[in-house]
């Protein structure tokens, strides 16, 4: 039996790759059936200079890439390829679940790699609304942010969006995640069929709370809503 695989399909439409009222880009998800030999290498060699980034070695702290972590384990997810055309964007989103959607989804992302693959000189940065930081893309250009803290919080100082591109933009997007601990079973139907019916309204009032963070990074009150704790990749969680 296959180990389930770690994606853009496991997750919300306004965290993946999905196109959706968010995000008009368009992409692809790097998977082996997808990549070839070349691939395979380039795949690799990314993969292993972000543990340098993130001073990660090899060992069973990591599981395999694409593949959902056991609980504490890190695994990179599969990769993704966004291409970003004239007037095309990802309005304001963060890349960490919030509390629900990170317990259903069995895992935290704790950090993103993002590596420009062309030069964009008009359009397309990539701005933190909330830091008032914009990256234009550059060829080779990586950027490493962490949309979590330790303890699997999300931080909205994360919060970004992709401009309207003017010219064609190329990016590839790695996230590393966390597996957490398995959510208890639900035994009651009732609360089984509740459960059920809560995934568009879920939806739904995230899609307010990303505006609604949108427009308060905008008003610069990030001060006001920075959090506090331990940051990073691999730091301890606080107690």
């Amino acid at each position: 039996m296959q180990a389930s695989r770690i994606g853009a399909s496991n997750v919300s439409s306004l965290y993946g790759n999905a196109s959706s009222s968010r995000r008009t880009s368009t992409g692809m998800m790097v998977t082996p059936g997808v990549a070839g030999p070349i691939m395979d290498t380039v795949v690799s060699e990314l993969q292993f200079r972000g543990k340098k980034l993130l001073r990660a070695g090899e060992g069973p702290a990591w599981g395999p890439s694409g593949r959902m972590p056991h609980s504490g384990q890190y695994c990179y997810e599969a990769l993704q390829v966004a291409r970003y055309d004239m007037g095309q964007h990802f309005l304001a989103h963060e890349d960490g679940f919030p509390p629900h959607l990170a317990a259903s989804n069995g895992f935290q992302r704790h950090a993103t790699l993002l590596v420009y693959l062309n030069d964009v000189p008009r359009g397309g940065a990539t701005r933190f609304d909330y830091l008032g930081l914009a990256v234009q893309p550059v060829k080779g250009k990586a950027l490493l942010f962490f949309p979590a803290f330790s303890d699997g919080t999300s931080d909205v100082r994360s919060l970004h969006t992709a401009e309207d591109a003017v010219d064609t933009k190329y990016a590839t997007q790695q996230w590393v995640a966390r597996g957490l601990p398995k959510p208890a079973a639900i035994k009651s139907p009732s609360a089984a069929a509740a459960v059920a019916k809560q995934p568009q309204d879920i939806e739904a009032r995230h899609e307010s709370r990303l505006e609604q963070l949108e427009r308060a990074g905008r008003q610069g009150k990030a001060g006001k809503t920075a959090m506090k704790g331990g940051k990073g990749f691999g730091s301890k969680p606080s107690k």
